[in-house]
């Protein structure tokens, strides 16, 4: 049997990120609590694919923080969707935002609809919003229900303002990729 190469290797990963983000986006939404349940896998999942300019995450000890601001229910299903897990091997936590109120500690800031932030570097802005609906200018990621299933576009602006790197597997799944302007 020949040997996986890590030039053989790299399609079958695309193939691999590819069906299990199309599987995490495509899960049907008939409840608010399913929506919001597979939001909080995205959340997660998007660190991944994403990086964070030099010296934005802190000290090596320092837990992985994903901010909820404007979602109680998020809160409650990102907190449980992080249990155990890690980002770049640092525990995650999920902590509570408060609008105007955001923590240097915070790396991804999930806003519910209607929420706004201010762009920061090395902070992830994920938000959602109704399809059609303009995101907030420093989103790098917005959620969209297209067809009754949870996608999400990629702004790249937005990465670009935050001195974020994202990963051309993670455009490859995006519903839409908004490109910069210049």
């Amino acid at each position: 049997m020949d040997p996986v190469t890590p030039a053989r290797r790299r399609p079958l990963l695309a193939i691999a990120l590819g069906l299990l983000m199309a599987g995490v986006g495509q899960a049907q939404t008939d409840d608010a609590g399913g929506e919001v349940r597979i939001k909080a896998e995205f959340l997660y999942k998007f660190t991944a694919y994403v990086e964070w300019p030099e010296g934005a995450l802190g000290a090596a000890d320092a837990p992985f923080v994903i901010g909820v601001q404007g979602s109680e229910a998020m809160l409650g299903e990102l907190s449980q969707a992080v249990q155990g897990r890690t980002v770049h091997a640092r525990p995650v936590q999920a902590r509570r935002v408060r609008a105007g109120d955001v923590d240097p500690g915070v790396h991804l800031l999930f806003l519910a609809q209607g929420e706004t932030a201010s762009a920061r570097r090395g902070l992830l802005q994920v938000s959602e919003g109704a399809s059609g609906e303009a995101p907030p200018r420093a989103s790098a990621i917005h959620f969209v229900v297209v067809g009754g299933r949870v996608r999400f576009d990629v702004l790249l602006d937005g990465a670009e303002r935050a001195g974020l790197r994202l990963s051309s597997r993670l455009l490859s799944v995006a519903h839409r990729v908004h490109a910069a302007t210049r």
